[in-house]
C-alpha cells in the first residue's frame, strides 16, 4: 500500500498512531477477533490499511504525539491525502 505525501512535521508517534488506528478500523468492520480476522476479505483488509495510512500521514502533519481523533477521519479530509474517493465508506454498511 503506497503512503501518501505529506508535508512531515514530526514522526513521533507514527507506529503508535498505525497500529491504534488499525485496531479501530478492525473493530469499526467487525474483525477484531481472530475467528473474524481469518474471513476478512480483500477489499475490508484495504479499507483498514488505508485508514491506519491516512491516520499517520495526519500524525506526521502535527507537532508531537498527536494522533487525530475518529472524527477527524472522514472522506473530505483523507481522500486528497490519498488520492482516492470513498476509500474510507465502511465496507461493513455494504453487506447484505
Amino acid at each position: 500500500m503506497a503512503a501518501p505525501r505529506v508535508n512531515i512535521v514530526d514522526t513521533v508517534g507514527a507506529g503508535d498512531s498505525f497500529q491504534g488506528a488499525l485496531l479501530v478500523a478492525l473493530r469499526e468492520i467487525r474483525r477484531i477477533e481472530v475467528r473474524a480476522l481469518a474471513g476478512m476479505s480483500i477489499e475490508e483488509l484495504r479499507w483498514a490499511l488505508t485508514f491506519a495510512v491516512a491516520c499517520t500521514a495526519l500524525t506526521c502533519g502535527r507537532i508531537g504525539a498527536d494522533p487525530p481523533y475518529r472524527s477527524e477521519i472522514h472522506a473530505d479530509v483523507v481522500d486528497p491525502l490519498l488520492g482516492q474517493r470513498d476509500l474510507l465508506s465502511d465496507p461493513a454498511d455494504r453487506r447484505p
